[in-house]
Formats: C-alpha cells, structure tokens, sequence
C-alpha cells in the first residue's frame, strides 16, 4: 500500500510540476504547487470498502511518520494536500523519469 501511495502521488506531483509557470497563475495550482496535490481518496484509488480506506489511512501515517510525505488540512479534519518530501522523492529516484527541484516551480 505504501508504494501504491508515493507512485500516485509522484504522478501527480509530476503533473502539477509541469505546469508551466505563466504570469497569471491560479490560486489552486499556486496551493497544490505550496502543499502537494489535492488528496481524494476516491478520485486516487477509486471506490473502496472500510477495509481498504482505513488501510489507505493507515499507510499514509506510516508514511508521513517516516518522513517521506507531508499531509496538510484546508479548513477541515480530512485531509486536503499530500506532499513529497525531499527523502520521498529520493526514495523514488530512478522510478520517476524526471524531477523539478523543490521550490522552483
């Protein structure tokens, strides 16, 4: 489960990273760049019993607690924003075809 988590999020940080930076850039791609991208436990990993989700859960503890993610929450309890830390993304070094340095995009 835990692999599951960093591939998905890897992919989507990807994509958020390839947005081009333009003068006029969106408040949400400016958020999702600053906390990661938006977090939707169905939109991620499709419709799941309470078996799976409090697995997916569980994972995404284990994971933050290791160092290699950052969680964040908008205004809520649920969790909005997953984020790679830099040991994240050297855990996935050679995985991930090519990486923008943190802070630059």
């Amino acid at each position: 489960m835990n692999r599951e988590i960093l591939n998905e999020l890897a992919r989507r940080t990807q994509r958020i990273e390839s947005w081009r930076s333009e003068v006029l850039i969106s408040a949400d791609i400016r958020r999702q760049r600053q906390h990661g991208p938006d977090y939707c436990r169905r939109t991620w990993f499709g419709p799941c019993d309470e078996t799976r989700r409090k697995a997916i859960q569980r994972a995404i503890s284990r994971l933050e607690k290791k160092g290699l993610i950052v969680t964040h929450t908008r205004g809520e309890r649920r969790i909005s924003n997953l984020k790679l830390t830099e040991a994240g993304r050297a855990k996935l070094r050679g995985k991930v075809k090519k990486w923008a340095p943190l802070g630059t995009t």
